[in-house]
């Protein structure tokens, strides 16, 4: 048989448990420690005696070794002293070894017989039992050998009778054999019954004897029959079913097989007489809930409890106190294995502890339980009452848990009683750690208990407790308990202190209001020292320890004295103080409370010869007295104030225009429409983007009701708070201006939120609290003005129709001369655009398929500008001139150089190319010096186009800088206002060839019809450009660029396609369109200006820009797409001259993208 557990338990082999006493007064720091021999399991059983006025310590070693011949760890009882450690002796209960029959033959076995795994007493001069639960007996053939167990007892530790109920003929388990007497066994409180339970009889049914301690029942050697094979098993005197001194329960049905009937045994009064009773444990009875039986000293069943968890091993440890004090003994029933499986959290074998209060007769019921506190700890495994261990007349208890504490080493936790039974929290709990500081760790602290009497003669029950793991047991004495009365009054008649009243003066002439303070302390107790040394700390305005408002006169800003006294018993000791109150103190609504803290002083020495006394704490430091004072308010006859704030509050302006630098003002007004509002406070929660500058006072109060404002941080989240006058009184009010400066250019929100709350330490009613808050959205504007400057180098290019065939062109140097355009964009604010996009169509080819401008590279840039890939990049894979300088280099701008590779993905093939990403300079960033050199080098730039072109054709054809083209040819400018550096070229053919023109065109709203007409016969003209159409907010959709040839007297119509789209009614062949798109970052477009540039023909370098812009700025003939955070819309519409439209808009909206389109003029038409 074995108890089911992950831990090491003894089954059937475990000593029932007795009662104890502890409380918070059980003194551990002078506790006696004894030792015994290593390996024997001192401490697994522990009792109390007395005998002759002397005090012992009865300590169970159920297998050390002793002196009995043949006898292998049999096991010991000792008794130790209460004064000095180890001072202890073995008890000579038996010094014989092995029985043997009267032909010498062996027919026991006393080995391993765990003598001492039970010791009980019952009490002072009582009769002491100690049981070896595994002695086995034989029979004389030897063919049997059953563990039956025996008890012996004393009274003078002297004359020692044993008592062994299950040797007899009934061998066998299925009888008697296998009783195991001795494992569960308790002694009358009078000493004159023995109760011992043997759990092994009948299938392990278990069963109990009650056996008068008077009784005689010598062993007497077995008798040989006359006839051999006649064997009637071993005799002897001990035949217990003829003796009316000894009574046991009968065999019962065969359910209750494996029951352990017996496991654990208490005395207690039960019944109607003082007659004891004893309470028996069944742990694995009732089907394997437990059970608990009440028996009479005649073993009548006077009650039964039945446990609530299967195999929770209910009645493994009993005990009995008078818990609720009504003079009859209640049961403590112990369930160490017991788990709270509803915790979900994977512990178990917690432990639980049942309190059944005794009712009328012999019934009980129910009134408390408490759970174990840590997984495996088997709280409830040791149990003992203690008796009146702090004197307050109810009976208390100690709780073993072995595997509990820090270190699952074992606690013991005190339970004290009260008129409705155990107090829910324990009063003192003691760990193995307490009684093992620097030494040893000491494990199965608590697997035993005894208490209840009174060892040291102080007039309070004291403890042991056992721990076998360690081979150690603990004496603990018990404090004598001080019973205080103390009280601490201010000498006021209505409990109130008026400010306006300032009687007293400090040192430096300052007058205060101020008053008496009196406390007083006396003393009694039950063996209690007649003088007691006391420790007294004396507070002031306890309740706010970090700022006190009130002080001692003698001790000027001194909250808090401390002061040493002698009392003497039953004698009452009073000491008055001057105490103050400090001026202009900002908390009027808190009454203030003195406190009284007072503790015995003890002494250091350990082993001292008397214990000094301990106060009624409930485990507190200090025992505490108080008494309180409110501050005189204008508040009616109950000083109860009850305000009605009202927070009104508005922005100085409707709407905030992002990046104009200036401040942004909060008007608010804080009224109370009630009685006097002590502590008032304004907070107001100050959006991100948006520092705190100051406020303004607006009203005439500011001496009479000051507003001081801290300003927000990130530890109080950015929370402008503000203490308004205290108090605030009935009917007044504050006006203040809250002064804020925004810093960001940009936003993402619509608006700035403010969050306002006014609050006070004393509270509103209900109904009146809706105006406390308040709440603004300040709407953000957004100002942008953007700028698009542009320039083609050089202006003028001649194209010659009947050049080669441009399939033989293999390398750079062979393609015709190099085109630059330039194009920059700058946001001259006041708010930022966060994104831009720009998109730029590019005439690649004739209407024959040739390459019109051939781009080589990608684009070259500087500022934040991130361009796309295309396919039409180098398609023939012509040899690039790697030495050339770009133009960015040429000129001077670039600091430092990085290559990174751009992939262009072709129609049958993937090809990388190499593009330059620099560090830049704006031009209002360069130096005075760098400005010149670049306007030297553009001018350089000019007059060589000139040169080579003709000498007239660049101020005929192109007109910088805000001027308007005028050409017989169509060119494609987007304007606003503002200056414009338009970025189509025109190309005249002095030698009768074509002529071209590079433009772009911009509408919304679908598909934009394009007319051109050719007037003339004889020539031949290029028209190349493009089309962007908007389908709807936040989209582009690209289209490509279109390239015409017309001759002799014919009209053609070009309609909008989409990128690479056909043309229609086109004469010579299909349109060709490709478009490449610009990205700019958001940190380079606010007041700044960014530029990109495509390598062209002939190793040429053109630069682009954006072609749009909002209102005040200037376009280019492309398409923008922006994103902002603002709300705000701005429109403009563009002209029309000539055959084209052109419209520009902008659409401002919080949280979405922008979309700007350039706007410009036809100028001219085209002659065929």
């Amino acid at each position: 048989m074995t108890l089911p557990s992950s831990r090491p338990l003894y089954a059937l082999l475990l000593t029932a448990l007795c009662c104890t006493v502890l409380g918070f007064n059980v003194d551990v720091k002078n506790c006696i420690r004894h030792q015994g021999p290593e390996g024997s399991m001192f401490g697994f059983s522990v009792a109390q005696h007395k005998e002759r006025g002397r005090s012992w310590l009865l300590i169970g070693a159920p297998e050390a070794q002793t002196n009995q011949p043949g006898v292998v760890k049999g096991g010991a009882v000792f008794r130790c002293g209460t004064s000095r450690e180890d001072d202890c002796e073995e008890i000579p209960f038996d010094t014989r070894g092995n029985n043997n029959s009267t032909r010498s033959i062996q027919i026991d076995s006393k080995s391993r017989q765990w003598f001492g795994a039970t010791v009980r007493s019952s009490g002072d001069n009582g009769v002491i039992l100690a049981c070896a639960p595994r002695y086995v007996y034989f029979t004389i053939n030897g063919n049997r050998k059953d563990p039956v167990g025996t008890c012996y007892t004393t009274r003078d530790f002297n004359d020692f009778s044993e008592y062994s109920p299950c040797r007899t003929r009934n061998w066998g388990h299925h009888k008697q054999g296998t009783c195991q007497a001795g494992l569960g066994a308790s002694v009358s409180k009078d000493g004159s019954r023995l109760f011992i339970g043997a759990v092994g009889s009948w299938y392990w049914q278990g069963q109990l004897y009650s056996v008068s301690s008077a009784a005689r029942l010598p062993y007497l050697p077995a008798i040989q029959y006359i006839i051999d094979d006649i064997d009637e098993g071993q005799f002897y005197s001990q035949n217990l079913y003829s003796r009316p001194e000894v009574l046991s329960t009968n065999e019962g049905p065969p359910t209750e097989d494996d029951s352990y009937l017996g496991y654990s045994v208490a005395v207690g009064t039960f019944g109607y007489s003082s007659e004891s009773g004893a309470a028996v444990g069944m742990p694995k009875g009732s089907g394997l809930l437990g059970k608990v039986i009440l028996y009479s000293t005649n073993l009548t069943n006077l009650y039964n409890i039945t446990g609530d968890q299967l195999g929770a091993y209910f009645g493994y440890s009993i005990c009995v106190s008078d818990v609720d004090g009504d003079g009859g003994d209640d049961i403590i029933v112990g369930a160490p294995l017991y788990s709270e499986y509803s915790k979900n959290d994977g512990s178990y074998e917690t432990g639980k502890v049942y309190v059944y209060l005794k009712k009328e007769g012999y019934t009980f019921f129910e009134r408390n339980t408490r759970m174990g506190f840590n997984s495996k700890s088997r709280f409830g495994l040791a149990l003992s009452g203690l008796g009146d261990i702090n004197r307050d007349g109810f009976g208390d208890f100690a709780v073993g848990a072995p595997y509990d504490g820090p270190h699952e080493l074992g606690a013991v936790y005190i339970y004290h009683g009260s008129k409705t039974g155990i107090r829910q929290k324990y009063s003192q709990l003691i760990k193995s750690e307490d009684v093992s500081l620097g030494g040893r760790p000491i494990s199965t602290f608590g697997f035993s208990l005894s208490g209840g009497l009174d060892l040291d003669n102080n007039q309070y029950p004291d403890l042991i407790i056992g721990a076998y793991e360690s081979d150690t047991a603990y004496f603990m004495k018990s404090r004598p308990v001080a019973q205080m009365t103390t009280s601490v009054y201010f000498k006021s008649d209505n409990k109130q202190i008026a400010l306006e009243r300032r009687e007293c003066t400090t040192k430096d002439g300052t007058w205060v209001p101020c008053l008496f303070l009196t406390t007083c302390l006396q003393y009694t107790g039950i063996g209690v020292d007649d003088q007691l040394n006391m420790e007294m700390q004396l507070v002031l305005d306890a309740k706010k320890p970090k700022s006190p408002r009130m002080f001692f006169l003698s001790e000027e800003n001194r909250n808090l004295l401390n002061h040493s006294l002698t009392l003497e018993k039953n004698v009452q000791s009073c000491k008055t103080f001057n105490v103050y109150l400090k001026n202009n103190i900002r908390d009027k609504l808190t009454s203030i409370e003195a406190e009284l803290r007072y503790r015995i002083i003890e002494e250091n020495r350990k082993f001292t010869r008397t214990l000094t006394p301990v106060l009624d704490l409930d485990n507190e430091l200090f025992a505490v007295s108080r008494d309180s004072i409110s501050i005189q308010k204008n508040c009616g006859g109950d000083n109860i104030c009850i305000p009605n704030l009202r927070l009104i509050a508005t922005p100085s302006s409707e709407s905030f225009l992002l990046g104009s630098n200036e401040k942004l003002k909060v008007d608010v007004i804080v009224q109370n429409e009630g009685e006097d509002s002590f502590e008032t406070t304004f907070d107001m929660t100050v959006p991100p983007g948006v520092n705190y500058v100051k406020i303004e006072r607006l009203d005439d109060n500011e001496n009479d009701i000051p507003v001081q404002c801290s300003a927000p941080s990130i530890m109080t989240n950015n929370t402008l708070h503000c203490d308004i006058g205290n108090p605030l009184p009935r009917d007044k009010y504050v006006q203040f201006k809250v002064v804020l400066e925004p810093y960001q250019t940009t936003e993402s929100k619509a608006r700035y939120e403010f969050n306002m709350m006014v609050n006070s330490t004393n509270p509103e009613n209900l109904d009146s609290i809706s105006d406390n808050t308040k709440y603004l959205g300040v709407p953000l504007r957004v100002d942008t003005d953007l700028i698009i400057e542009g320039t083609s180098k050089p202006v003028d290019l001649h194209y010659n129709i009947t050049a080669e065939d441009f399939v033989n062109i293999t390398d750079e140097k062979q393609i015709g001369p190099q085109v630059i355009h330039i194009y920059g964009i700058r946001n001259k604010g006041p708010s930022d655009i966060l994104e831009a996009e720009a998109y730029i169509d590019w005439p690649l080819f004739t209407l024959a398929g040739d390459p019109l401008l051939y781009l080589l590279e990608m684009p070259e840039t500087s500022g934040q500008i991130k361009c796309e890939a295309i396919e039409e990049i180098n398609p023939l894979k012509i040899n690039i001139d790697r030495k050339r300088k770009s133009y960015f280099e040429s000129s001077g701008l670039i600091s430092s150089g990085l290559d990174a590779s751009v992939t262009i993905k072709g129609e049958n093939t993937i090809s990388s190319s190499n593009t330059v990403l620099t560090e830049t300079k704006r031009f209002e960033d360069l130096t005075e010096e760098e400005k010149k050199r670049f306007l030297e080098i553009q001018k350089k730039d000019e007059e060589e186009s000139k040169s080579q072109w003709g000498d007239g054709s660049y101020e005929k054809k192109i007109r910088y800088h805000n001027s308007k083209l005028e050409s017989n040819v169509a060119t494609g400018n987007g304007r606003n206002s503002g200056s414009n550096e338009g970025f189509g070229s025109s190309i005249n053919n002095v030698n009768q060839g074509p002529t071209f023109t590079v433009g772009s065109s911009a509408g919304t709203g679908g598909v934009i019809r394009n007319d051109y007409e050719s007037k003339e016969t004889g020539l031949s003209s290029v028209y190349t450009g493009s089309s962007h159409n908007e389908g709807s907010l936040g989209s582009v959709s690209k289209v490509g660029s279109h390239v015409i040839t017309s001759g002799s007297s014919s009209t053609s119509t070009v309609f909008k396609s989409e990128s690479g789209g056909e043309a229609g009614d086109i004469q010579y062949g299909s349109s060709r369109g490709v478009y490449g798109a610009a990205h700019f970052d958001e940190t380079d477009l606010s007041s700044g200006s960014s530029t990109f540039n495509k390598v062209l023909p002939g190793g040429s370098t053109s630069r682009f820009g954006p072609g749009s812009s909002s209102q005040g700025g200037s376009s280019e003939g492309n398409t923008l797409h922006f994103g902002t955070g603002s709300n705000s819309r701005k429109e403009s519409s563009g002209s029309i001259e000539g055959n084209s439209y052109y419209g520009t808009g902008s659409d401002f909206r919080g949280g979405s993208s922008m979309h700007t389109e350039s706007s410009g003029s036809l100028e001219g038409t085209s002659n065929f």
